[in-house]
């Protein structure tokens, strides 16, 4: 029984954008929280609408932005790493 397989470099992107995506994910939602409660500590007036949609969109910003970059490099590395067609043979 094999504890590790060897992968190809389009599963290992996708595991890696998974990965990077959710830590951007964790780490824009606290920053989000951090911010946002620092910000309403000293206001005695209702926040806005605008505020709670800001906190609620940042982590949705961290996921998406590393996942995508990461995504595009494995795309770029997948097209230069395939093989080129032999047009030998027909």
């Amino acid at each position: 029984m094999k504890l590790m397989q060897a992968m190809n470099l389009r599963e290992g992107t996708r595991r890696l954008a998974l990965f990077a995506g959710g830590a951007g994910f964790v780490f824009c939602g606290l920053i989000s929280l951090s911010v946002f409660q620092d910000e309403f500590r000293g206001r005695t007036a209702v926040p806005s609408a605008w505020n709670y949609i800001v906190q609620a969109v940042l982590p949705l910003i961290g996921f998406a932005v590393p996942w995508c970059i990461v995504r595009g490099i494995g795309w770029v590395l997948a097209g230069f790493l395939q093989p080129w067609p032999n047009k030998n043979t027909t």
